[in-house]
């Protein structure tokens, strides 16, 4: 009896503190971005989409609602100045069409400052729509 009780407080514990800890997800994941930091020094960002996708409510990554998605960037910036490794925005390719099921994607790679007084590295990226 006494381990029935333990258990079902233990399982009463578990279910209040998800509770508290929150996850954010998204309603979707056809388009997305993401950044990745390795060791504090270097950074790995990707962008992807496929045009066909009409962009449901919140479906996060600051994607409008209803529209299809044709080209899309990412880059990286420090003091509003680009550091991403080929010297701008890198885009994906163009879509020519909201029928088109491939998946386009970019990939911008950025080193951060050693220097540990410097304007954090920041991510950006950004949906050209039809």
């Amino acid at each position: 009896m006494k381990k029935r009780k333990l258990t079902s407080l233990v399982l009463i514990a578990g279910l209040c503190m998800g509770l508290l800890f929150e996850t954010t997800a998204f309603a979707q994941d056809t388009n997305k971005a993401w950044s990745t930091e390795t060791v504090q020094l270097y950074y790995t960002g990707t962008i992807q989409f496929v045009p066909s996708f009409v962009v449901p409510a919140d479906a996060g990554y600051y994607l409008t609602e209803g529209k299809n998605v044709k080209q899309a960037y990412v880059n990286y910036t420090r003091d509003n100045e680009s550091v991403t490794t080929n010297g701008g925005r890198l885009y994906t390719g163009t879509a020519s069409s909201t029928s088109q099921t491939t998946q386009y994607s970019a990939t911008a790679h950025a080193w951060d400052s050693l220097n540990p007084w410097a304007s954090k590295t920041l991510f950006n990226y950004g949906w050209i729509y039809f």
